[in-house]
């Protein structure tokens, strides 16, 4: 029995040193743990002796930008800013492992996305003298962390929560956090300024798209772009291209009305690619007469659509859980335009207008703002009652193929922006001021990953000890706005910031 401290770091340290290959990757000679996030966490504080930063070929490395913390596939960090000796500075991916070899052992050689990476960052060299190469076979520049660390790698571990990285890393808050802390009443009023800001940039390129699009199809696009939020917004507006209202409209007319969701489900199906390639036979019995539906949808309707077709990797889904697949928003997408929308979307946010500008009290507004989200959220039915996704086991509670979160993002993305570009055709100032309303008063939803990282960056919980994020969403969109006008690109740099002094005046 482990009785003690004592005892389990006796036992760790006879496990760990089993082997003198182990002792030289996974743990110091003071048995500190080594692992590859411990390093990733060196390298976003930068704790290192820039005088002492060369690549293993020689040549003097000079950091401008360690690039953002990625939590999705592909290289650890995107977008670094870095220069070799005198040459121009380039923006590269970073690529960071406890040994060289790694690098190989994880098959990077061979797969083209880490053809981005422009420095390999390891904390030992395990593999001197030979190339880190790319698909490509190009030579990739190596940096050896252990060599250049401004301290003790124990000494520097000690200092590092990694569970909380990398939105709670001591180095990403900026000098604005001093000052913010001192106005916490002149910060949220800037991000209040900030999220209207934003908003109204929105407002500014759908009516740009307005001048030579009519309403239904900005909103219909503009909406079908944001099932896609993620990596999939180009794929989603690709595809409404295909399916358009002209061909929606064409579907709805040629359908039984009781087949009107299955036609059009079945053409956005069709239209994506994304089952394509699947092996039918192999599934159950009601899977495969799903499909039998779909090809027939498909074999009856497709003629009145583009020509054009997608392909299964025009899509992603790395990191995308089941219930958000696209192929789900897909299917969401065919029977909210089937049941709800029809070939002229834009009629209820028309009517959205009319109900906020007549509306005698602000609570009237707020259910009628309410009631659109709803129209927006669609539940599965038939075979997606039970199926996550196509072939999927049954279950007995499926999340809906749009739900009210996907709702409430549309709602802000997509309908605040054109209620304003409404207001400013017909010069209702009215429509105008109770849409900012809406909008101010719309409680948050869930915190964006840069919002995260902007409320570390501010010390937010020392502006606002009461709550860990804003409790309402111009808020947190004035964290993004914040972070694309000041941070973007000068994420470690404060010294040329103008945010402390913007916040001095609000």
């Amino acid at each position: 029995m482990i009785s003690n401290y004592d005892d389990y770091r006796k036992l760790k340290k006879s496990v760990l040193l089993v082997g003198e290959e182990n002792k030289a990757s996974y743990v110091t000679d003071k048995m500190t743990s080594v692992s590859e996030r411990l390093v990733r966490c060196f390298w976003y504080d930068q704790l290192i002796d820039a005088a002492k930063v060369r690549a293993t070929d020689g040549r003097n490395i000079k950091i401008f930008s360690q690039g953002e913390w990625n939590t999705g596939p592909g290289p650890d960090f995107k977008e670094a800013l870095v220069r070799f000796d005198s040459d121009d500075t380039i923006k590269c991916d970073i690529e960071i492992h406890v040994r060289s070899s790694e690098w190989k052992n994880h098959g990077h050689d061979k797969n083209p996305e880490y053809d981005s990476v422009g420095l390999h960052v390891v904390l030992w060299n395990d593999s001197a003298g030979k190339p880190t190469l790319n698909s490509r076979g190009e030579s990739i520049p190596q940096l050896v962390l252990a060599e250049c660390l401004e301290d003790e790698i124990d000494t520097l571990a000690a200092r590092i929560d990694m569970e909380n990285y990398p939105y709670s890393s001591e180095s990403r808050v900026g000098d604005c956090s001093d000052e913010a802390a001192r106005n916490p009443e002149r910060l949220k009023l800037l991000l209040e300024m900030a999220g209207a800001d934003r908003i109204f940039y929105k407002a500014a390129r759908m009516d740009r798209e307005l001048r030579t699009k009519n309403l239904d199809t900005v909103f219909y696009r503009t909406m079908m772009e944001g099932f896609g939020y993620g990596g999939n917004k180009t794929a989603f507006r690709r595809l409404a291209g295909i399916v358009s209202l002209s061909a929606i409209k064409k579907i709805l007319d040629a359908a039984p009305h009781t087949e009107r969701a299955a036609a059009l489900q079945a053409v956005f199906i069709g239209a994506s690619g994304l089952l394509e390639g699947f092996e039918i036979p192999l599934w159950d019995a009601e899977t495969r007469a799903l499909f039998s539906s779909i090809e027939e949808n498909w074999s009856k309707y497709s003629h009145l659509i583009n020509r054009d077709r997608m392909a299964k990797n025009d899509w992603s889904q790395r990191s995308v859980r089941p219930a958000n697949f696209p192929i789900r928003r897909v299917v969401g997408a065919g029977a909210l335009m089937a049941d709800r929308l029809g070939a002229e979307p834009a009629n209820i946010l028309i009517r959205l207008a009319g109900t906020i500008s007549s509306a005698d009290s602000f609570n009237t507004m707020k259910k009628a703002a309410a009631g659109f989200r709803d129209s927006l959220v669609c539940e599965g039915v038939n075979y997606w009652a039970n199926r996550v996704t196509p072939g999927g086991k049954r279950v007995d509670r499926v999340p809906a193929l749009i739900g009210a979160g996907l709702a409430d993002t549309i709602f802000i993305n997509t309908c605040i922006p054109l209620l304003l570009c409404i207001a400013d055709r017909n010069d209702d100032r009215l429509l105008r001021d109770r849409t900012i309303d809406i909008y101010k008063n719309l409680h948050s939803l869930e915190s964006h990953k840069i919002s995260r990282l902007m409320l570390d960056r501010l010390r937010w919980t020392s502006c606002s000890p009461e709550s860990k994020k804003p409790a309402r969403e111009i808020t947190q969109q004035g964290l993004l706005q914040i972070f694309f006008d000041f941070c973007d690109g000068n994420i470690r740099n404060c010294s040329n910031c103008k945010l402390p002094a913007i916040l001095k005046r609000c």
